[in-house]
């Protein structure tokens, strides 16, 4: 890790976004439920789970590019995900609109927590618009 690049980027957000820096640990399956998320904390201190960034900081290294990550988080620690979405996704995150309607017809009890992530996702994604607008415009 660039300790200095991460420093500055720190200073230039603070005041304009609402971040953290604490550790995320990294996991090759999704973690569903809030006793998963729980346990993972109380085992590693980390306070979220990312799925993708490990493999890019991987490449980046491999190449010796410089690599930073900003994380926005849709599902949080209380969150128990659908299982009508995860078997809906296939391992490239697609979603199979077909599958995901079947799982709802199944158990139509999850459609309130799929709305509820579905919100939570694009709070999400506007506030990684906003870090890269704000970084844009400072740079």
């Amino acid at each position: 890790m660039d300790a200095s690049w991460h420093e500055r980027l720190c200073r230039r957000l603070k005041g304009h976004v609402d971040f953290h820096t604490e550790p995320l640990v990294e996991s090759s399956r999704v973690v569903c439920t809030p006793a998963d998320k729980a346990t993972l904390f109380h085992e590693t201190g980390a306070v979220g789970v990312d799925m993708e960034s490990g493999a890019v900081a991987a490449v980046a290294r491999e190449a010796r590019v410089r690599f930073m990550v900003v994380r926005a988080v849709a599902d949080a620690a209380d969150t128990t995900l659908p299982e009508s979405a995860l078997n809906a996704v296939d391992e490239f995150g697609r979603l199979n609109f077909f599958k995901l309607i079947q799982g709802l017809a199944k158990d139509p009890t999850e459609l309130l927590a799929l709305v509820r992530i579905a919100r939570n996702y694009r709070t999400a994604k506007g506030s990684l618009v906003a870090v890269a607008v704000w970084l844009e415009r400072t740079s």
